[in-house]
């Protein structure tokens, strides 16, 4: 613990006590909410190892950093602006096996907590109740209590030691209150509209990894494909492939820009760039293209039943060696976190069990998974949910993203009940929560702010496709998905 304690304390960016402001009668100076206790927070009880002032560069304003531990081991960090503080607190999710919350710079140009900061919200992260490797789930190994902290307790926890933590700092409680997250952090982010209805005045839940069998079992089958040096599909494959469909569906949206605005409505006939006699570029051979439309049909049984929903969409090609990388992340949740009892360290899954495998899920997809439709005390509470993704998300499940927008969707009455409060975005040629060939940039929580302070609802979001610089290359306009 004191080798902790130092890491923490010890950087140098900390300043002296002295040179922070002045505390007032009604409000501690920065160092001395290291002072304060939080362990008879109800629900959170939780011990601060430090707190410093910290003077960035880059345009963000000098802020309050606070570390510390909420029950049982939640580490999380809460900063906010010393000055010009908004009044709101923005509580940022997890990715992968979460595992650390020591990710996210707020003067690179692309941080979240930077951007939030900039604006006057105070910010709050956690590592999801365990420290890891964030794609290795042998934490989890028959510790179910971390599971459950992974599954849904670390972000309430980090969310109520944050507002505590604001309300000491400015003697005032935050006035709003969001969570937001992607990937990992997206099925956080859902959980908190299911499970705790009445802590987050809007919610921002991005690419959501909500069905977690489900997922993992089509990306670990989808990563035996593209295993070792020499994946049937290379790069050039793949490139092959990705010119062949836009060529063949570019044009289903009357726009010819190489952005395909719903896949779904592209059925690429890859028989037209079968290699012919001894030609050995520029086409696919016949087991690439075998391997092509496995990848994009997803496992099935033999009769040809889904097992499980394939994310790879038309358009999505150039993002497929990605699945070298989370095919082996998908046998570790498998090793560790789908059954109960876990597999354990030996299991070396097998294609002819898939369905299997799923069906034996249930104890850790009750934990884990974020699929329950019924939001109705989110709504009557007035909360607001902006969920979006990209149609290139290979690795995120769109499938399931649409079907639970769906099934929301029955379940509150229909599309205008729903969409009340709750609104879906998918993104033409956007990658797994950022990235990709379309218009993706979109500041999601100034939209949600909007709506839930103002009640300005998002009828189109504008969103932009950067440069190296950040500078805006070309734009599209988005609605909110309806089918």
């Amino acid at each position: 613990m004191a080798f902790l304690i130092f890491a923490i304390m010890g950087s140098p960016v900390a300043v002296a006590a002295s040179a922070q402001p002045p505390a007032t009668a009604d409000r501690p100076g920065c160092a001395e909410l290291a002072r304060s206790d939080l362990s008879k927070l109800r629900d959170a009880p939780a011990i601060i190892l430090s707190a410093r002032l910290v003077k960035p560069a880059a345009g963000v304003p000098n802020y309050c950093e606070v570390k510390g531990y909420g029950w049982r081991n939640v580490e999380f960090r809460v900063r906010f602006p010393i000055e010009r503080w908004n009044g709101k607190l923005v509580v940022f999710g997890t990715g992968g096996q979460a595992g650390s919350i020591d990710v996210d710079d707020p003067v690179i140009r692309d941080s979240r907590t930077g951007a939030a900061l900039r604006k006057g919200y105070a910010t709050a992260e956690h590592n999801g109740g365990h420290l890891s490797g964030g794609l290795d789930a042998q934490w989890s190994y028959d510790n179910e209590s971390a599971l459950l902290d992974y599954g849904f307790r670390a972000p309430h926890v980090a969310g109520l030691v944050a507002r505590e933590i604001v309300r000491r700092a400015f003697n005032s409680p935050a006035v709003r209150v969001y969570y937001s997250g992607c990937s990992n952090g997206g099925r956080e982010a859902l959980q908190m509209a299911q499970k705790y209805p009445y802590e987050y005045d809007g919610i921002i839940a991005a690419a959501p990894s909500l069905f977690w069998s489900d997922q993992f079992v089509a990306l670990g089958w989808a990563g035996r494909r593209f295993a070792g040096p020499n994946p049937v599909l290379n790069d050039a494959a793949l490139r092959t492939l990705h010119a062949a469909v836009i060529a063949q569906c570019d044009h289903l949206d009357g726009r010819r820009d190489a952005i395909l605005e719903d896949p779904r409505r592209c059925r690429p006939d890859l028989a037209k760039i079968a290699c012919q006699a001894k030609a050995e570029s520029g086409c696919l051979t016949q087991d690439q293209i075998r391997v092509a439309q496995e990848i994009y049909d997803g496992p099935r049984t033999p009769e040809g039943k889904v097992i499980a929903s394939s994310s790879a969409m038309p358009g999505s090609e150039l993002t497929w060696s990605t699945f070298s990388i989370v095919g082996p992340y998908s046998d570790s949740v498998m090793r560790f976190q789908t059954f109960t009892p876990p597999a354990g360290p030996d299991f070396v899954p097998d294609e002819n069990q898939l369905a299997d495998y799923v069906r034996r899920a249930g104890a850790s997809d009750a934990i884990i998974a974020a699929t329950n439709p019924d939001l109705r005390r989110f709504k009557a509470n007035g909360g607001k949910l902006l969920s979006f993704m990209g149609w290139s998300d290979a690795i995120g499940g769109i499938a399931a993203t649409i079907d639970y927008y769906r099934t929301v969707e029955r379940l509150m009455g229909g599309r205008k009940d729903t969409q009340d409060f709750y609104r879906l975005f998918m993104i033409p040629g956007m990658n797994h929560c950022t990235g990709g060939d379309g218009a993706y940039d979109v500041d999601w929580l100034d939209i949600l702010d909007a709506w839930v302070s103002r009640d300005v609802a998002p009828d189109v979001v504008r969103a932009v496709h950067p440069d190296a610089d950040g500078k805006p290359v070309f734009s599209r306009e988005i609605k909110p998905f309806v089918d």
